[in-house]
């Protein structure tokens, strides 16, 4: 602190935005703040009809991330056709370069990756490489 300042002039809009971001990640900040709008509310209750799951994809994780779609820039959420589509599409094909076309995406504008996607899916995927698991045939990185 400089001499002659007051001690909370720090407390500027820039680094209280530092501070948050520090804190929890912008992506978890867009979603806490849909759901704390009522504008994400899940799909059930706003009774829309969810894009059926991919064959291979467990049905209560698909609607679970499906009915909470991501917000647009005005705020308001992406039209779950258009967000189940892109989710589907990566679900189907997480290639690199998936990732990266995802990434550069509308949806990873408001805060959602490709890797907090597929990440969300693998929590629940069935151990032991099950049938009904769209990762069953992925390659493992790292040492074997």
């Amino acid at each position: 602190m400089k001499a002659g300042k007051a001690p909370y002039d720090f407390l500027n809009q820039k680094n209280v935005d530092s501070l948050m971001e520090g804190m929890r990640p912008k992506s978890q900040m867009a979603m806490d703040r849909v759901v704390a709008t009522g504008e994400g509310a899940p799909a059930e209750q706003q009774n829309v009809k969810l894009p059926p799951a991919p064959a291979g994809v467990d049905t209560n994780m698909w609607a679970k991330v499906i009915s909470m779609p991501p917000p647009m820039e005005s705020g308001k959420p992406f039209p779950h056709a258009a967000w189940g589509h892109a989710v589907s599409m990566l679900l189907a094909d997480p290639s690199p370069e998936k990732i990266a076309l995802f990434d550069g995406s509308k949806f990873a504008k408001s805060g959602i990756t490709a890797k907090q996607i597929l990440s969300e899916f693998r929590k629940e995927a069935p151990q032991g490489g099950a049938v009904d698991n769209p990762f069953a045939d992925a390659k493992t990185i790292g040492p074997q």
